[in-house]
């Protein structure tokens, strides 16, 4: 997207300010269009001068106007202003939006961008930003990268979403690619009030990492107790995930005639996760705990994606292995240990097994002996025999 004539004097300075650091960073290499960048001088700079964003905005100019030079290769390892200024991250998303950029540098705009959400409105020039980068995201030329289909999308569309005015049903952090999303957006607009619902899901469902924040438990926490009846809508949106159908992908697969079949897209399957997580700081009951087994089967179920088996959601099936565990250490057995029973002895995934077990009270032999009976069953069909 073009940068307006402040932008455009900002971007000036933060190279001559810093020009001569990032032409420093850049390595020689034999071949000119093999430049990859010395990422040591660069975090040098940024600790020194404390400027991260000034050396990041000179960084990502180079990177867009010279075709010689690559994007970084890892991220900076700086310290990022928890308050940054909303003009130059509203700057740093729209370089971000130019194809030179790549993984870190849009890695930087995100963040930088959650940085200004988190402490008010964003300005109308971030906003614009975050639009231009959300097309850019969406081209299927970058779909094939795991960084931006499961990790930068769904990250995007969230921010993309809270920008969105207060009484406004934005659901663009639902991807409609799946046979789940209807049903999200049904119940979401089905609701007494679907804007403040969609914001609630929202939250619900932003944890990106391996496990939520703390900062996410005391807001999911705070908004259970507030909206109790999101527990109800959570759990029957999980549910849905154990009878919707999967969705084949139209294209063959690295030359097998066999489309990869996915119940959730990365994007949803994040949502999901959410929400699983979400459920154990409610009370639980037993047809709750019984919802959250069907889900960890239906996640957890094996199908053939080119070259290999997997789990159909690995990242929901394990997040409502968790909830199911803590409800079970909440309530000392009930109707989550016998899910986990359930499950341990039905799913034909050795590494969940391996945590379910312990948890079960079986021993190192136990568990061996349980995922030695998965050969028993004979192997897993393939669709194209």
């Amino acid at each position: 997207m073009p940068l307006t004539v402040e932008q455009e004097a900002r971007v000036l300075a933060c190279t001559a300010a810093h020009g001569a650091a990032v032409e420093a960073g850049l390595g020689d290499y034999p071949f000119p269009h093999d430049r990859m960048v010395k990422r040591s001088v660069l975090e040098d700079v940024a600790r020194r001068t404390g400027r991260p964003i000034e050396l990041m905005v000179a960084w990502m100019r180079r990177v867009i106007d010279d075709e010689t030079v690559r994007p970084l290769d890892t991220d900076l390892d700086a310290t990022w202003p928890t308050r940054p200024d909303p003009a130059d991250a509203a700057l740093v998303v729209a370089l971000a939006a130019d194809p030179g950029c790549w993984y870190y540098e849009v890695r930087a705009a995100l963040l930088l961008a959650e940085r200004v959400l988190q402490h008010g409105p964003p300005p109308a020039e971030l906003v614009d930003g975050l639009l231009a980068l959300r097309a850019r995201l969406e081209d299927d030329r970058l779909h094939s990268s795991e960084f931006f289909r499961a990790k930068a999308l769904p990250w995007l569309l969230r921010l993309v979403a809270e920008t969105s005015p207060a009484d406004l049903v934005d659901l663009a952090f639902v991807d409609d690619h799946d046979q789940w999303a209807p049903v999200v957006v049904e119940a979401v607009h089905d609701a007494d009030d679907p804007a403040a619902t969609g914001r609630a899901l929202l939250l619900l469902g932003s944890p990106r990492g391996g496990k939520p924040s703390k900062k996410w438990w005391t807001q999911a926490e705070a908004l259970l107790a507030e909206r109790p009846e999101l527990a109800a809508f959570a759990t029957d949106l999980l549910d849905a995930v154990t009878t919707v159908d999967v969705t084949a992908r139209d294209d063959e697969r690295d030359g097998w005639d066999v489309p990869d079949p996915f119940l959730l897209t990365p994007t949803n399957e994040q949502l999901a996760r959410g929400l699983a997580w979400a459920l154990r700081l409610v009370p639980a009951d037993d047809a709750r705990c019984e919802v959250l087994g069907r889900v960890v089967l239906r996640s957890a179920a094996m199908v053939w994606v080119v070259p290999a088996h997997r789990m159909l959601c690995p990242k929901l099936a394990s997040a409502t292995v968790d909830t199911l565990m803590e409800i079970d250490r909440e309530l000392g057995g009930g109707a989550a240990e016998t899910q986990l029973m359930s499950i341990v002895h039905e799913i034909r995934v050795p590494p969940l097994i391996r945590r379910i077990g312990p948890h079960l009270g079986m021993d190192e032999a136990q568990v061996d002996e349980l995922i030695k009976a998965l050969r028993s069953r004979g192997p897993l069909p393939r669709p194209d025999r």
